[in-house]
């Protein structure tokens, strides 16, 4: 069929909108919102705990060869020289990857960091999944989200998390 442009600045013969099903392969369908945390959280878990209701992050895939691509920050402060923190990213109950995370120390052992991260995840599937960051320290130590006690309580940057679905 000819695409026409009509007297009346219509246009016919052409279908509008692309669907998520017709983008190519790692075109960006959609983009969750995203979730913000700024709340001052003293952490003492030794085994991954949600850091937060307030950065879950929900996204259902057009497709099931869809990929989620997950981009984020935590920002921290701890008061101990032993690196032995760790946050990591879960899709619903499941670990999908640990999150490296780097400190500069100051003295006393206080430090402030914050690190970026990113996560490809595969679903498989068609269904919600909510994307969450939990975090753990190492027995008889404290993590501090979001603030630096050892810097007359600094509150640092934030946490945050995005969700993208890519098409597969």
């Amino acid at each position: 069929m000819a695409i026409t442009i009509n007297g009346n600045g219509t246009v016919s013969g052409i279908t509008a909108g692309l669907t998520a099903a017709a983008m190519p392969t790692g075109s960006i369908i959609q983009v969750s919102a995203q979730a913000y945390d700024y709340t001052s959280r003293t952490l003492t878990s030794t085994s991954y705990v949600k850091l937060t209701t307030d950065l879950d992050v929900t996204i259902t895939p057009t497709a099931s060869n869809s990929k989620i691509l997950l981009l984020g920050q935590v920002s921290f402060g701890m008061n101990y020289s032993d690196d032995s923190q760790g946050f990591a990213v879960f899709r619903d109950s499941t670990e999908l990857k640990g999150i490296a995370v780097a400190a500069a120390e100051s003295t006393n052992n206080n430090k402030v960091g914050m690190t970026g991260f990113s996560v490809l995840d595969a679903p498989g599937d068609t269904s919600a999944h909510t994307y969450s960051i939990f975090g753990k320290v190492a027995s008889g130590y404290e993590l501090y989200l979001n603030y630096a006690p050892g810097y007359g309580n600094l509150v640092t940057a934030g946490t945050s998390l995005i969700a993208l679905e890519v098409a597969g």
